[in-house]
């Protein structure tokens, strides 16, 4: 049976008060063979904060929900889980059952030998390195319960990874204890691949430091990040009313790279108050030529979506982004330009939200300080910076 069920259960829904500013999703979890109620089932919302467990009549609710897609995650200890696709762009109240099926009894992996044993080390090490990352916060992040990891290698070195329930996260340097329904992870020489359904829940602050500490992090992690980048290019469009003229470059002669030039932003946009100049390349990465990059207004990659929250993007080859300030998480890193990153599209188009979230997993692939992004420096997607 497979891991991840996909299904969509909409009993109805009810048009949303005009008192109200953002929808909700109430409903029960039930067992779908005895049609009884599941107390304690977890429900969240994935990549946020947004979650809570039923009653003891399977009833929940998830309230302050902003217009746009969402995966929606059930589970209970004992049965598999469940992923539901919502939609919702009209303030919409949705009331929802969710039936969960019983998971076959699954015996824990047991080591029989000292070789089976230092593989699984292995596995284990590559895994982490990959998976939670080799940053700053990586290094006060662990899986508190590694033991549900199963491995896979095939002839080729290519090592796969999926977990019998999900994984329990302790990331300390961000404050977060995340629960991650791993679905896929692939690990070759040339790539490491994942897609997961995390959720996010703030750990109890036992000091006024904790607090303070985790804020200041919080921040540094996000400012410099794809997901900041995304989010800042989105509301640039809707500052500029989605103008795609040229943008002037200026030249600084007393400040030139390895092509000869610096170029910026002639005339100041939102995109370059908030740190980032952006290129575009006509050759593949590696065979960069002097000439080859031109000063871009970011505006041309993105056109209006069919909803209000969400906007199209798509561009040919590369995009090239230079963040002023070192990207905090990777600053200990060894890299030739610590505040460049690469990205390119692997789709013609992919669909943009107003919280940088992009829908279709490998959408998007990445070079450079970005690449090296991981689950140790995840944000949930309600996270807000505070810029008072």
């Amino acid at each position: 049976m497979k891991y991840l069920l996909s299904i969509i259960i909409i009993v109805g829904s009810l048009l949303f008060s005009q008192d109200e500013l953002q929808a909700y999703i109430f409903g029960n979890i039930i067992d779908a063979e005895t049609l009884e109620p599941l107390e304690n089932a977890n429900i969240f919302i994935a990549n946020s904060s947004i979650g809570t467990a039923s009653d003891r009549n399977g009833y929940f609710e998830l309230r302050d929900l902003p217009n746009g897609r969402f995966e929606i995650i059930a589970s209970r200890i004992g049965y598999e889980i469940l992923k539901i696709d919502i939609h919702n762009f009209n303030d919409q109240n949705r009331n929802m059952r969710f039936e969960l099926h019983k998971k076959p009894i699954q015996l824990m992996e047991i080591i029989v030998s000292a070789k089976a044993s230092q593989k699984r080390k292995k596995q284990l090490k590559q895994f982490r390195k990959n998976f939670i990352g080799a940053s700053q916060n990586a290094k006060e992040t662990y899986i508190r319960n590694e033991e549900v990891l199963r491995f896979e290698e095939d002839n080729d070195g290519i090592l796969f990874a999926h977990a019998v329930s999900p994984l329990e996260i302790v990331n300390n340097s961000l404050g977060y204890n995340i629960k991650y329904v791993l679905d896929e992870f692939e690990l070759t020489r040339e790539h490491v691949k994942y897609v997961g359904y995390p959720y996010f829940e703030e750990k109890i602050i036992k000091s006024h430091y904790d607090s303070l500490e985790w804020q200041k992090n919080r921040e540094l992690t996000y400012l410099g990040s794809l997901r900041h980048f995304l989010t800042t290019i989105c509301v640039n469009f809707d500052e500029t009313a989605g103008d795609t003229a040229d943008k002037v470059t200026t030249l600084h002669i007393d400040d030139i790279t390895a092509q000869g030039i610096k170029v910026s932003y002639g005339d100041i946009t939102y995109v370059d108050e908030e740190g980032f100049d952006v290129l575009s390349l006509y050759y593949p990465l590696g065979e960069q030529k002097a000439g080859v990059r031109d000063l871009l207004n970011a505006n041309k990659v993105l056109s209006i979506a069919e909803n209000d929250n969400e906007l199209l993007m798509h561009f040919d080859n590369y995009l090239e982004i230079k963040y002023e300030q070192e990207y905090f998480p990777f600053e200990d890193h060894y890299l030739k330009n610590k505040k460049t990153s690469w990205i390119t599209m692997t789709s013609d188009t992919t669909i943009l939200d107003r919280q940088g979230r992009y829908f279709d997993k490998y959408a998007i692939k990445t070079k450079g300080v970005w690449s090296l992004e991981r689950i140790a420096d995840m944000l949930p997607f309600d996270y807000k910076i505070d810029k008072e």
